[in-house]
């Protein structure tokens, strides 16, 4: 179980899993029955979800070579929240589509990032950091699904992502639990 000096770090990377585990899980049944997109537009939400994923990891070293990754983190967070945003107060095909993009371009390199501030931390063995760290991500993958999917039965999916949003959001604050030490 992660040591106390790794629950920050744990924290950001609990949100941003949230936040790609919803996008995976739900994202194409939002464009189906919230966004009301045609069966041939509903894949399109989680492809560009995924698209922008993709290269927001590939260039994740390019920019934390040229920026700090507190400032990445929080422009990611607002990014992806704002993305969800959209898709949230405008829910019709294009906007969901390009609040999706968004949420993969917002998100893509917040868990690689706070994985290598993990390993990295002094005083600390850098795979025993990176397991906890990785444990409470991963308990986002597990919790998330059947959280979302509990909501979206209650108050509908598309106020269930506002959950998602205010979790996305935080990462904000609780960037600065990826400063250096």
């Amino acid at each position: 179980l992660p040591g106390r000096a790794l629950l920050p770090l744990g924290a950001v990377v609990f949100c941003a899993a949230l936040g790609e585990g919803a996008m995976v899980d739900w994202s194409g049944v939002y464009m189906k029955d919230t966004a009301l997109a045609a069966p041939a537009l509903a894949p399109l939400g989680y492809a560009a979800f995924s698209a922008l994923m993709t290269i927001g990891r590939f260039s994740g070293d390019y920019l934390t070579a040229r920026f700090d990754r507190v400032m990445l983190v929080r422009g990611g967070g607002l990014l992806a929240a704002g993305g969800l945003l959209l898709a949230i107060l405008l829910p019709q095909p294009i906007p969901t589509i390009i609040g999706f993009a968004a949420v993969g371009a917002g998100l893509s390199f917040i868990i690689p990032l706070a994985y290598s501030v993990a390993g990295n931390l002094p005083g600390l063995q850098a795979g025993r950091s990176l397991a906890g760290v990785a444990t409470i991500g991963y308990s986002a993958f597990l919790a998330g699904p059947p959280i979302i999917g509990l909501l979206a039965n209650a108050i509908s999916l598309r106020w269930a992502l506002v959950l998602i949003l205010l979790l996305v959001a935080s990462l904000v604050l609780s960037a600065r639990a990826l400063r250096p030490s």
